[in-house]
C-alpha cells in the first residue's frame, strides 16, 4: 500500500500517516464469496504478494501475519497490508528445541490471534514457559516454528504464511483442516501439510513450490521471496522482461524505483511505529537511548520528549539511574499536558520514590493523566479512592474509574474491576462478570489476570470448574512473569490428576522461581517440599529457612511454621524465644487472617512460660480464638493446673 506523506505535529509529539485510499475487497472477502480461485490468478497473486514481501525483506522487516484478510484486491492489483506487528528480523540463531504442541482446533478458531489458545497446548518434555509462545500470529497461517518453540519471526515465516495463502486460494481451504477440525500436528510442525496435488490439477513446478513454502522447518523453504516470485513469473505466459527477472537478471529500471518506493514506505512506518533508524532527517526523533536529542526536545517544550526522557533516568537506560531526575522529567512533561507523565509520576508519589512519598499529590497527579486520557492513570486515580488513600474514599467512583480504563485497553483496569465484582466490593457480587472481565483482561495481555481466571475455574467461581483450562492459564501466567501463578501451577503438578501423576520436581522449581521473584507462597511450598523430602533432597535446615523467608514477607502460614522448627530443633537451634515471636506473628499478622495453629501455640507458651512471661489470661484468650478459627489443638478442655 503506498506511502505518501507524514504530517509530523513536534508540540504534541505526534506523527500521522498519509497512505493511498484502497478501493477493493480483502482476498478474504474474495475467497468466502467466490471460493477457490483459477491457477492462473493464483500464480499472479502469489508474484505480486512475492515482490511485496522481497521488498519488505529488503529493508530488514518481517511481516508477520501475512494471511487472505491482509491482501486487498485493489481492481486487480494485490495490495499487502496492516504492519501492525511487523518487527525488524532478529539476527541468525539456533531455533530452540520444540517446547509445546497444539491440540485438534474446530474449524471456527481458524483466522482468530493465537495468543488466544494457550488452553490448547500441551507440554512436551516437561519444559517450562510455553504461555509467552503464542504471541504475534493468527490461527493457520503462523509458522510452526514459532508455534512450537517460540523462535522469533523471520522472512521464512512470511514465506510460510504466503504458503498457506495460495494454498488456500487453489483449495478453498486451509493446509492444516482435517476430517473434523485443525489438525494441530500441522500447526505445530510434528506432521507437514498435505501434498498440494492431492487436492487440485494444478501444474507441477507450482504444486512443488507451494509444498516447500509450507515446509514445517524453515531450512526447507525457498531462501527468499525474490526466489519465489522468479519461479512464478516464470509460469506465466512470459515476455522477454519477466525470463530476465527469473533468471536473475537485473531488474529495469521501473521495477527498480517500485522497489524503492517500497523501502521508504517501510520507513515511514518504522518511524511512526517507533522502530529505531532515521535516514538523514534534521529533526530526529527522541528514542530511548538517544540522550541529547531528547534533552533537546525537551528544553524545547515537547512534553513526549521529557517523558522519555524521564523514563531513561528512571529506568536506567542509557544513562545512570536517578529517579530524582526522572520526577522532575515527569513533572515537567505533565504541566506540558502529557497525561503518562503525570501517571508515571504519581506512581513515583504513590511509591515514595523521586524524593517524596506523597498519597496526596499522587491521586492529583492520577487525576490529571485521566483527564488527558491516559487509562492507566484512571487505574491508578481508581486504586487511590477504592481504599481511601490521598484523600475520601469513593468506591462508586472507582467503579467507574476502572470501567473506563478497560473499556480504553488497559487490561489492568478490566481485571480490578473483575476483582471488585468477585468480592462484592462497591459493585453487587457478580462472580460470572468478574470470570468474564479476568478473560478480558487475560485476552488482552495481562498475566495476572490469566492467573485470576484460573482461580476462577479451579473453583467454580462464576461458572463451571475447567482444571486443565485452569493448568494451561497458570502456564500462561507463569511464562508472562507472574510469580503467583507460577505457584498455582505448582500446586496443581505437586498434587496430579487421574490422567497425570505428580510432577514435584517441576513443582519445586516453580516454587523456587516464585520464591525468587518476592511471592511468598513460592517460599512457604517450597520450604514445605523440602521438609518432607518430595521432589526436593530432604533438609529441614533448608525448610526453615524458607519458612522463615515466607514469615518476613508477611505470611502466617510461614510464621507458624518457622515457630514450630524454633520449638521443636528441627532444622535449627531450639530457641523457646524465638519460636514464640514467630507464633505470635501468625496469631496476630499485620494484614491478613490470623493462623489458628498459630494462635494455639502461642496459647500453650503463654500457659507454660516458654520463651515469654506467662499469662493464663491471655492463654485461654488465644486458646478460644484457635478453637473459633478451627485449630484441633486449640479445642480441647484447659486442663488442670498441674497436670498439664
Amino acid at each position: 500500500m503506498r506511502f505518501h506523506t507524514i504530517h509530523v505535529d513536534e508540540g504534541k509529539g505526534l506523527l500521522g500517516l498519509v497512505m493511498e485510499y484502497l478501493d477493493g475487497p480483502s482476498l478474504e472477502r474474495r475467497l468466502q464469496q467466490r471460493g477457490a480461485m483459477p491457477v492462473a490468478e493464483v500464480i499472479e497473486l502469489g508474484a505480486q504478494l512475492a515482490s511485496a514481501l522481497a521488498s519488505v525483506h529488503g529493508v530488514g522487516l518481517v511481516h508477520r501475519d501475512v494471511k487472505p484478510a491482509n491482501v486487498i484486491d485493489a481492481r486487480g492489483q494485490y495490495k499487502l497490508i496492516d504492519f501492525g506487528i511487523a518487527t525488524l528480523e532478529p539476527p541468525a540463531a539456533v531455533a530452540p528445541r520444540r517446547r509445546v504442541m497444539l491440540d485438534d482446533l474446530p474449524f471456527e478458531i481458524a483466522g482468530s490471534r493465537m495468543s488466544g489458545l494457550t488452553e490448547a497446548q500441551t507440554m512436551q518434555g516437561g519444559t517450562e514457559g510455553t504461555g509467552r509462545f503464542l504471541q504475534g500470529g493468527t490461527v493457520g497461517y503462523m509458522d510452526p516454528v514459532s508455534v512450537a518453540t517460540g523462535a522469533p519471526a523471520t522472512a521464512a515465516s512470511d514465506l510460510y504464511g504466503l504458503g498457506v495463502v495460495l494454498f488456500e486460494a487453489l483449495t478453498g481451504h486451509l493446509p492444516a483442516r482435517g476430517p473434523a477440525g485443525l489438525r494441530g500436528e500441522v500447526l505445530d510442525g510434528r506432521s507437514p501439510a498435505p501434498p498440494l496435488a492431492s487436492f487440485v490439477a494444478a501444474p507441477e513446478p507450482l504444486c512443488k513450490l507451494i509444498d516447500a513454502l509450507l515446509a514445517p522447518e524453515r531450512s526447507g523453504r525457498p531462501g527468499s521471496a525474490t526466489e519465489v516470485e522468479a519461479i512464478l513469473l516464470a509460469l506465466q505466459k512470459p515476455t522477454p522482461q519477466q525470463l530476465k527477472a527469473a533468471v536473475g537478471e537485473p531488474l529495469p529500471l521501473a521495477a527498480r524505483l517500485a522497489h524503492g518506493a517500497w523501502r521508504w514506505m517501510l520507513g515511514a512506518i518504522a518511524l511512526a511505529t517507533g522502530w529505531a533508524f532515521w535516514r538523514g532527517s534534521p529533526t530526529p526523533p527522541c528514542s530511548p537511548g538517544a540522550t541529547a536529542v531528547c534533552q533537546q526536545r525537551c528544553e524545547r517544550g515537547e512534553g513526549a520528549s521529557c517523558h522519555t526522557l524521564g523514563l531513561m533516568f528512571e529506568r536506567a537506560s542509557g544513562v545512570p539511574k536517578d529517579e530524582l531526575k526522572a520526577a522532575e522529567l515527569f513533572e515537567r512533561a505533565c504541566s506540558l499536558d502529557h497525561g503518562a507523565a503525570c501517571c508515571a509520576l504519581g506512581a513515583m508519589r504513590e511509591q515514595g520514590r523521586g524524593g517524596k512519598l506523597d498519597e496526596a499529590e499522587a491521586r492529583q497527579r492520577y487525576e490529571r493523566a485521566c483527564t488527558l486520557g491516559d487509562p492507566q492513570g484512571c487505574n491508578g486515580l481508581a486504586i487511590q479512592l477504592a481504599k481511601g488513600a490521598g484523600g475520601p474514599q469513593d468506591k462508586a467512583r472507582a467503579v467507574l474509574l476502572y470501567q473506563r480504563a478497560c473499556d480504553a485497553g488497559y487490561a489492568n483496569g478490566c481485571a480490578n474491576l473483575g476483582a471488585l465484582h468477585e468480592r462484592g466490593d462497591g459493585v453487587p457480587r457478580d462472580e460470572a462478570r468478574a470470570r468474564s472481565l479476568y478473560e478480558r483482561a487475560c485476552n488482552e495481555g495481562a498475566p495476572s489476570s490469566c492467573g485470576l481466571l484460573a482461580l476462577a475455574l479451579l473453583a467454580g467461581r462464576g461458572g463451571p470448574t475447567d482444571l486443565p483450562r485452569s493448568t494451561a492459564l497458570f502456564e500462561r501466567a507463569c511464562g508472562g512473569g507472574h510469580a503467583f501463578a507460577c505457584v498455582g501451577l505448582g500446586v496443581l503438578l505437586e498434587q496430579g490428576t487421574n490422567e497425570r501423576p505428580p510432577e514435584r520436581e517441576r513443582a519445586a522449581s516453580l516454587y523456587h522461581q516464585a520464591c525468587e521473584d518476592g511471592e511468598r507462597q513460592g517460599c512457604l511450598h517450597l520450604g514445605q517440599l523440602h521438609q518432607r523430602g518430595e521432589g526436593v533432597p530432604l533438609d529441614e535446615q533448608k525448610a526453615a529457612m524458607l519458612f522463615q523467608r515466607a514469615c518476613e514477607q508477611g505470611h502466617p502460614l510461614g510464621c507458624r511454621l518457622a515457630g514450630e522448627a524454633s520449638a521443636t530443633g528441627r532444622g535449627v537451634l531450639k530457641d523457646d524465644t524465638r519460636a514464640a515471636g514467630f507464633f505470635r506473628k501468625a496469631c496476630k499478622p499485620d494484614d491478613g487472617v490470623a493462623d489458628a495453629e498459630g494462635c494455639a501455640w502461642l496459647s500453650l507458651h503463654l500457659r507454660h512460660g516458654r520463651g515469654v512471661e506467662r499469662s493464663l489470661e491471655e492463654a485461654e484468650q488465644l486458646r478460644n480464638k484457635a478453637c473459633e478459627l478451627g485449630a484441633s489443638l486449640g479445642c480441647p478442655p484447659a486442663p488442670l493446673p498441674g497436670r498439664e
